[in-house]
């Protein structure tokens, strides 16, 4: 018996091993839509929850609908911490809480720190509800409770020395140093948690464990530490001892809750890299490693701090004692171990410096000026500005690819051309910096030298806020903006502190918006009219009432001439487009262009296409970085590229023309190898000079004289969105080798193929199945080299996250150009083969393995109720089931059966032969017995004419196969000799047969009898009718309909209820000659 989790469901049951399956990879592109929670606010102390505690949790919430409000994703305990609503707005954590006295100490949300734009919103009424708690109903006591707890560590001040011991090394850059600065209140801390552990095997142990947990932890020597847990295993967990630095798996009896008191000392293990130093082959080796140990441990050396990471600290090491060498990054170089970096800490193992602003594209002069949003912002003395030398503090900021869709909420508006969003994702961490802030802040007092980014008190909530100083005003205030929250606000002097390094880690969480106008995409601010503005505040208001997310597109991002930067946006609940609406209300009133400042396109525009999940688009590969980033052109835009490559030329020969400014943005028009010009986009000056063609694809190398600015004249060619999709191969794993990269490259470039849509990413990718006729290409790859999916082999959801958290990282890649140096960009017109990598044998056994058509590959017939159309009637099984061919196909129908039967009328068939050579006498394609399986098309051969049409496999017994003839409608059974596989060509034909039903026949009151069809056949076939569709049954395909026959009036066939079997009083044969004349003359 194994224990299972019902994903879909959340359930767990035990079942048989027998009754246990792997999963096929294709289930795995739904994605689950269960959420594990835990109710925010409400702990069990450690101890766990009883059974009684639990019915009761169940009767309050199982099966019932509730409103459920996320306040945070704990990503390391893989929960989502929710609010329940349910009946009259009752707070369902709140009810259970009080009553089982397990609610947290007025615990704040995320809501309790919002800023209110008094304008528009108004608090929910779950924040009133938080203050009716009784002093009887908060629980006191903290000590034991078994959940994740931020620990503040020691802080370093950049530029200081200290003296510090190195207590944990795993390689130059990643090992944990501990100052002297706590020596004596460590070894206080230490000797009270031995003796209050020494006596007592079981004295407040921690029954159940959380990742996160906080605690104190018997490690191998027998003595207690403080730890928290970093994993949670059956009957061990491993821990990282925060004041040393290193990591033990320890048996969970050895986890004992940890006091307040001893909480209070902040954790002394800092992490660090060393300066100045990186490895010779990009990762340390192990005699590095072990060299630079024997270098540090047990000295008291000399700490310099250089610059503070994300998780540390870049620090100069020296040994004061030591006879030679006391740097001990020079000795480490003079060993051959290491080489010298250009930069302080230049490793590939580091990270990126947290007060380093970030750039959205990295672009330098003299080629473009630098860009901000507001929150980089170096306002300098506007109110005793410390004036240190080196770079000041800032905040990292925000930004997207064009084409990203996030789950936000709006936390600011000023207008719909000027609004703050925040990312629901970082929600959890958001709380935490605020509740760090406000611990950390209270009480303190003003100091002068307060830099451009500091901390503000809010004039409204008196809530400590991140904050950027914009403006000194001639009395002793200044004006913020609270980079998290977006709003703007006039501070005293006395209101602002200066921040501490480990708030400047996290992002600013707000990024500034401006609503997307499709009637007019080049502008960047639009005067809405008093009715759009309302309709767009009352949008997000019912959405922040409803706890619905809004999704937000980005699709493009403009910059003003205050270089102020701008995402263009649209904000999307699952029924409405606030874009959409805003322009439909303003129908009668176009918007017009705001006067105000001047702003420019910093990207060209994005757009989806109309590309759907579950589309079919017909497309042509441009570009091919590797199988997880490709780029296509869609073979319905292919008049707008000629278009565009048009007009571009023509424009781009009169700038060639004219004296040029030599200051370019981020936008540009370059020339490629083929001497034409292209829209581009600049992704580097240097090392070299870089530029992405953004319609194709490709990013090269080019020369400074091969670029042209983009000139506001430029409208009609700005205003047309990108046309290359980027894309990426469904069920492929990111870490394929470069061979495989080099032949998708080889294989799929330039080539059309046709696209099933997959599934789209976060950052506007799009995952799809590429087919060439009826050979998918994802699969021909994965089995060309042996590349297993983990989907295939175990059902890991962890697989799906680490894909993800993979296809998330954009990257440019410089391509280089073909052996002729250059590539055409011109559209293809003639298909690659891919004969170089299936012919001969290797082809036969992948033919014989390659998954056979389905019938939902062909496309669909275009049906709609009401429609009318002249048709013969081509089967009949009864009047609930017959087929009929439309008048207007029946040439087509007829040029059909002459590409199966005529071998000279189809050359579309000489691709096949390519692909899959294994062919019969009549030149048409085996099909191997095993490949054969119910639902795989195929042509068959009918034994009453022995012609070959399209057919379908309904059934199979050993020699033999039952096949339903797709055009006509029939079914028969036929040797499986008599079954070719079906051209590719014939795969983009619909099925010509229609299955219609008589309108009106109730099932529930009888059926037709045998008698029926014949007398129905009798009477229309060969007839022209006139069919008219009433409705359609998705599920199964049946067309309703009435049938109107030829020589008759208004003698429609809406059928009376048929006699029920067991009463024979009227003959059926009569009653459809009944039928047909009740209505006729």
């Amino acid at each position: 018996m194994v224990e299972v989790l019902n994903v879909d469901s959340g359930t767990k049951e035990f079942v048989k091993v027998e009754n246990v399956r792997s999963l096929a990879a294709e289930f795995f592109r739904m994605p689950v839509v269960t959420y594990i929670c835990s109710l925010h606010g409400v702990i069990d102390k450690g101890v766990g929850w009883t059974t009684t505690q639990i019915d009761y949790l169940k009767s309050l919430l199982l099966y019932k609908t509730m409103i459920a409000k996320f306040e945070y994703q704990s990503i390391s305990e893989g929960v989502h911490y929710v609010t329940l609503y349910g009946d009259d707005n009752t707070n369902m954590n709140i009810l259970f809480g009080s009553k089982e006295g397990c609610l947290l100490d007025c615990e704040k949300t995320l809501e309790d720190y919002a800023i209110r734009n008094t304008a528009h919103r108004q608090p929910h009424p779950a924040q009133q509800e938080r203050t009716m708690l009784t002093p009887g109903e908060v629980v006191e006591e903290k000590e034991g409770k078994a959940v994740a707890e931020r620990v503040p560590a020691e802080v370093l001040l950049l530029n200081s020395s200290h003296v510090a011991v190195v207590q944990h090394v795993t390689n130059p850059s990643e090992f944990y140093i501990q100052t002297q600065n706590y020596t004596k209140q460590l070894n206080e801390l230490m000797d009270t948690i031995y003796h209050l552990y020494k006596d007592s095997l079981n004295k407040g142990s921690v029954r159940i464990p959380t990742v996160g947990l906080y605690c104190a932890v018997k490690a191998a020597d027998g003595d207690f530490y403080r730890a928290t847990v970093t994993e949670v295993g059956e009957t061990q967990v491993e821990v990282f001892f925060v004041d040393y630095g290193n990591t033990e798996v320890v048996n969970r009896r050895n986890l004992r809750i940890l006091p307040a008191e001893f909480k209070k000392l902040p954790r002394l293990a800092l992490k660090c890299t060393l300066a100045g130093v990186r490895p010779k082959d990009g990762r340390w080796s192990q005699s590095a490693s072990a060299f630079f140990r024997k270098a540090v441990t047990d000295k008291e050396l000399k700490v310099h701090v250089l610059a503070k990471y994300d998780s540390g600290y870049v620090v100069h090491l020296t040994d004061p004692k030591a006879e030679g060498e006391q740097q001990v990054s020079t000795l480490l170089c003079s060993s051959g171990l290491a080489e010298k970096a250009d930069k302080p800490g230049q490793c590939k193992d580091t990270m990126h410096p947290a007060i380093t602003p970030p750039t959205q594209y990295p672009v330098a002069s003299p080629l473009c000026g630098n860009k901000n949003t507001g929150l980089a912002l170096q306002v300098q003395n506007i109110f005793g500005l410390s004036q240190k030398k080196g770079r000041m503090a800032t905040f990292k900021e925000h930004m997207f690819p064009i084409g990203s869709v996030l789950d936000v909420n709006v936390s600011f508006i000023e207008s719909p051309s000027d609004f703050w969003c925040q990312l629901v994702y970082n929600a959890g961490l958001l709380k935490l910096l605020m509740d760090d802030i406000q611990a950390h802040y209270a009480g303190s007092e003003f100091q002068p030298n307060v830099e451009t980014a500091c901390v503000a008190r809010h004039p409204g909530n008196g809530l400590w806020y991140r904050a950027l100083a914009i403006h000194k005003h001639e009395t002793a205030h200044v004006d913020v903006l609270f980079v998290d929250y977006g709003q703007t606000e006039t501070v005293s002097f006395q209101d602002l502190r200066r921040i501490s390094p480990e708030f400047l880690t996290l992002h600013g969480q707000a990024f500034r918006c401006s609503l997307w106008n499709p009637n007019d995409p080049t502008s960047a601010v639009t005067e809405w009219s008093e009715e759009a503005v309302e309709r767009f505040k009352n949008f997000v208001d019912s959405a922040a009432s409803n706890f619905v997310i809004l999704k937000c597109t980005i699709y493009a991002v403009m910059c003003s001439e205050q270089k102020i930067v701008f995402n263009i946006v649209d904000l999307e609940t699952p029924f409405e487009s606030i874009c959409t609406s805003m322009v439909n209300v303003m129908k009668g009133t176009p918007p017009k262009k705001a006067m105000g400042p001047s702003f420019h396109l910093d990207t060209y525009y994005y757009s989806t296409h109309s590309v759907k999940t579950g589309m079919e688009e017909e497309v042509t590969v441009t570009c091919v970085n590797n199988v997880n980033q490709f780029y296509c052109q869609l073979e319905k835009n292919a008049d707008v590229i000629n278009d565009l490559k048009m007009k571009v030329s023509s424009f781009c020969r009169q700038l060639e023309n004219v004296t040029l400014p030599a200051v370019f943005g981020t936008l540009c028009f370059a020339r490629y190898t083929d001497g034409q010009w292209y829209r581009g986009q600049i992704k580097a000056t240097k090392p070299a000079l870089l530029v992405h063609f953004v319609d194709y694809g490709d990013t090269i190398e080019v020369d400074k004289s091969d670029l042209l600015p983009v000139p506001r004249e430029a409208n009609d060619i700005m205003s047309v969105p990108v046309q290359a999709v980027v894309c990426g191969l469904s069920d492929v794993p990111a870490n394929v080798s470069s061979e495989v990269n080099s032949w998708f490259e080889t294989t799929a470039t330039e080539c059309k193929f046709r696209a099933l849509v997959v599934a789209r990413e976060p950052d506007g990718k799009v995952l799809v199945e590429l087919y060439l006729g009826n050979t998918q290409i994802n699969s021909k790859l994965k089995k060309k080299f042996q590349i297993e999916m983990h989907t295939e082999s175990q059902a890991s959801p962890s697989y799906l996250d680490d894909r993800k958290s993979n296809e998330m990282k954009l990257w440019n890649k410089t391509k280089s150009v073909h052996e002729n140096g250059q590539r055409i960009k011109n559209l293809p017109t003639d298909t690659k083969k891919l004969k170089s990598t299936v012919n001969g044998t290797e082809s036969q056994k992948e033919s014989i393995a390659e998954k056979l058509p389905k019938l939902s590959d062909l496309p669909s017939n275009s049906v709609t109720p009401g429609m009318v159309a002249d048709v013969y009637m081509s089967h009949c099984n009864s009047p609930l089931s017959f087929y009929v061919h439309c008048v207007r196909d029946e040439d087509h129908i007829f040029s059909l059966v002459e590409k199966l039967n005529d071998p000279n009328s189809t050359p579309e068939t000489n691709r096949l032969k390519e692909l899959l050579p294994v062919e019969n006498s009549a030149g048409q394609n085996h099909i191997d017995p095993d490949a054969l399986v119910p639902g795989s098309l195929c042509i068959a051969r009918f034994l009453d004419d022995e012609f070959w049409y399209r057919a379908e496999v309904i059934d199979k017994n050993e020699g033999e196969l039952s096949v339903f003839f797709l055009d006509y409608g029939n079914k028969t059974r036929v040797s499986i000799t008599d079954v070719r596989e079906m051209p590719p060509c014939l795969l983009k034909i619909p099925p010509q047969a229609f299955l219609c039903e008589l309108e009106g026949f109730d099932v529930l009151c009888g059926y037709w009898e045998s008698v029926a069809k014949v007398e129905l056949s009798a009477l229309i076939d060969v007839k022209l009718l006139q069919l008219t569709v009433t409705k359609l049954a998705r599920a199964t395909g049946t067309i309703f309909v009435q049938v109107e026959c030829e020589g008759t009036e208004n003698t429609s066939m809406a059928v009376d209820e048929a006699e029920p079997v067991s009463s024979k009083q009227k003959d059926q044969s009569k009653q459809i000659e009944d039928l047909i004349s009740k209505r006729g003359a």
